[in-house]
């Protein structure tokens, strides 16, 4: 019977040490996490481009033959945007005169300009205490059981042998 009671005062004495004794022993992780958001951003910009066209003369005269006796027409004129020009026969030959004109051609390139941009946003510090081996509630409540069931038990063996 000298060993079910030394057993049993063993047990009870060497259960679980203090929180603050076990934080001691083994402290909690603290982690820490640094976020920082990025985001890039890129505009596409379309961008006008002048090309400059020299001006130019070409002068050129063509033998042209006599039907039924006409030898001469009159001038014959074209113009646009980028040129001059002017026909003409005169005396069995024909004189043709082209005029380019100074321009100066815009042409539209798409997405030929790129601007990128970075930004960051705000940097956030989280810190979080990570319990190790915390009891739960569940874990309390058996111990709690065990306890109060060990004085029992306790107190049940010394009233029968304090009995007989």
């Amino acid at each position: 019977m000298k060993y079910i009671i030394t057993i049993i005062g063993m047990l009870l004495l060497s259960g679980c040490v203090t929180e603050r004794a076990c934080q001691r022993k083994f402290p909690p992780q603290i982690i820490t996490v640094d976020s920082i958001i990025q985001t890039t951003e890129t505009i596409y910009r379309d961008t006008t481009i002048f090309v400059q066209l020299p001006a130019d003369t070409v002068r050129d005269t063509v033998e042209v033959a006599v039907l039924n006796g006409i030898s001469n027409s009159r001038p014959s004129i074209h113009e646009t945007d980028l040129a001059w020009s002017k026909a003409q026969v005169i005396n069995g030959k024909l004189f043709h005169e082209l005029i380019q004109k100074d321009s100066v051609l815009a042409r539209v390139i798409e997405n030929a300009i790129r601007e990128s941009s970075t930004n960051t946003q705000e940097t956030k510090i989280i810190t979080k205490v990570v319990k190790e081996n915390y009891i739960t509630g569940w874990q309390w409540f058996q111990i709690w059981t065990g306890r109060i069931l060990a004085v029992l038990l306790i107190a049940a063996l010394i009233v029968k042998f304090a009995l007989r």
